[in-house]
């Protein structure tokens, strides 16, 4: 139902200043004889610039480009540059009609040496990374010399550049799809010279009310169990106990799964969804099921997705959340509780980094790691110290710090940096982890003192995940759902059996999934429609493997 977080690998990235984009990396200076002013950004051809001193004459400038950044600097001569003889401000060129306009003087090349430095081994989410002399200036991350690597997209030489403004900042990255391609979210505030290295794990898993599904390493979905509303994208409504392809030849990055609803999110930005569609939960102006693949309406380009019990939410570059479907009790978080059939921006001007639902709720996490909480309240599941509901985001209380979060059913659990879990919400069948059945409106701490590197809610059970691959569980267990052998509730974490070593997990509503680096896809507990992927539909009390995984 939620999101989770991994571990990375060791990638070498090398970091230099410059410009944007794929163009060469390099400084530039402007050698003059005078005093130089940057003007204005004048329309004209990509790579010319103005020269004041000759009539404003447009003089070409080849290292000028379209999509990079200038940065004026002293250069030989006799030099004059704003008047203390510094740096002057960047000027970031968007336009291929749009130059520099600068006041007597002309360019000169500089080379700039990239600043190189690799991730450990076992970076977890939250890492910070030291990086030797890394200042203030743009920066720009670039592929190292093996080529071996390829943890950048292989036709792209570099990623958008950032900018350091000041000595005591720091990058933070995000890697996703098994490292193979990196981007800059923003600029924080810590120790100088450190990357906060955010490490989301490749998709593997999605898993819903009774239904299990796995991407492939050729991103195509594959899914199983429950099927009445045409949730497994097959065209049909029976259910099934072994994978079935989505049909339509579709490639998607990621995919999500509410009750009887499923979206699968392109590289494009595009995302698609089929199932049920009773409250427009599927984003294309009906209320009508579908059982193959449909695009949500409206031109959106999304770069993350989640979905609650009867609505869905995803994120837009900016950080935006928009939501459709369902809103009884106010979870598209626009100050109604009218139901919308296509995508509506949720209220408040706020920048998340990641998104999850649950029933009648969405979650959402900021940068700064605080989460904010939206739609029904029971027992407090918003996390706001009240059991309110809330038509538009409350951040939940308490001065915390979260790098992942996941909304369950009734309650939601959260990581910290430190690798400790915190819950809060209903509690009745211990599925907070602390050692009580109290329910909480606010976070308290999993018990234990275990560190973990992705957490997962599911119905009235949450899991975890160690970074030795090893899976923990805690909650009702009357399926079998904890993965111990038994159908005991447990109130703190145990371990589920068997000596596994997983990549990924995710709950379902009353059984969980997990994936090991090969792609195979494991599932254990409640199994009535086939939503474990045995071939069966016998409740399993340990993890067994989906089959026909790895696909």
């Amino acid at each position: 139902m939620g999101t989770n977080n991994a571990i990375n690998s060791s990638k070498p990235i090398e970091i230099a200043k410059g410009g944007t984009g794929n163009s060469t990396i390099t400084e530039h200076s402007f050698v003059i004889g005078g005093a130089t002013t940057l003007t204005e950004l004048a329309p004209l051809t990509n790579g010319q610039l103005i020269i004041g001193s000759t009539g404003n004459a447009a003089v070409a400038a080849s290292i000028l480009s379209a999509d990079g950044s200038v940065t004026i600097t002293a250069g030989a001569g006799t030099i004059d540059l704003a008047a203390a003889g510094g740096s002057m401000s960047y000027t970031e060129i968007t336009d291929a009609t749009k130059t520099a306009v600068v006041d007597n003087g002309y360019v000169a090349n500089n080379a700039v040496t990239a600043i190189a430095f690799t991730l450990p081994a076992t970076a977890s989410v939250g890492a910070k990374v030291n990086i030797d002399g890394m200042g203030a200036g743009k920066y720009q991350i670039k592929p190292g010399s093996s080529s071996t690597i390829s943890y950048l997209d292989e036709t792209a030489s570099a990623l958008d550049y950032f900018e350091v403004t000041n000595q005591n900042a720091c990058v933070k990255l995000v890697a996703s799809e098994e490292n193979t391609e990196w981007t800059v979210t923003n600029v924080e505030d810590l120790s100088p010279g450190l990357v906060y290295v955010y490490v989301e794990p490749p998709f593997a898993l999605a898993a819903g009310e009774a239904i299990g599904a796995i991407l492939t390493n050729d991103k195509s979905l594959w899914s199983w169990g429950s099927n009445g509303h045409g949730q497994l994208g097959d065209q049909a409504v029976a259910p099934t106990s072994s994978p079935v392809a989505v049909v339509g030849s579709h490639s998607f990055d990621k995919a999500a799964i509410g009750e009887f609803h499923v979206i699968g999110l392109k590289a494009d930005g595009n995302a698609w969804m089929w199932g049920d569609n009773t409250y427009g939960q599927l984003g294309n102006y009906t209320t009508d099921d579908k059982s193959s693949p449909i695009l949500v309406l409206g031109a959106h380009s999304f770069i993350k997705i989640g979905a609650g019990y009867d609505a869905t939410i995803a994120l837009k570059a900016d950080g935006a959340a928009w939501t459709w479907g369902r809103n009884n009790y106010g979870q598209l978080g626009n100050n109604t509780g009218d139901d919308k059939s296509s995508p509506i921006l949720v209220l408040g001007s706020h920048s998340f980094v990641n998104v999850s639902g649950g029933y009648a709720f969405f979650i959402a996490l900021k940068a700064d790691g605080s989460v904010w909480g939206w739609g029904n309240n029971d027992l407090g599941k918003l996390g706001d110290g009240t059991v309110n509901v809330k038509l538009s985001p409350v951040t939940v209380v308490g001065s915390h710090s979260f790098i992942a979060i996941s909304a369950g059913y009734y309650s939601a659990v959260a990581l910290k940096e430190d690798g400790t879990a915190w819950t809060w919400g209903r509690n009745v069948e211990f599925q907070l982890g602390d050692n009580t059945n109290t329910s909480r409106g606010s976070p308290v701490q999993v018990v234990g003192g275990h560190s973990f590197i992705s957490v997962s809610a599911g119905k009235y059970h949450a899991m975890a995940l160690k970074a030795d691959g090893s899976a923990w569980t805690w909650g009702l267990n009357t399926s079998g759902q904890l993965g111990d052998q038994t159908i005991t509730a447990k109130s703190s974490p145990i371990q589920v059996v068997g000596s596994h070593s997983f990549a990924t997990i995710k709950s379902g509503y009353s059984f969980c999934a997990a994936s090991k680096s090969d792609y195979s896809a494991w599932t254990w507990g409640y199994n009535n429609l086939g939503q474990l992927g045995d071939q069966t539909t016998t409740n399993k009390s340990s993890p067994v493997v989906v089959v026909g995984t790895p696909l």
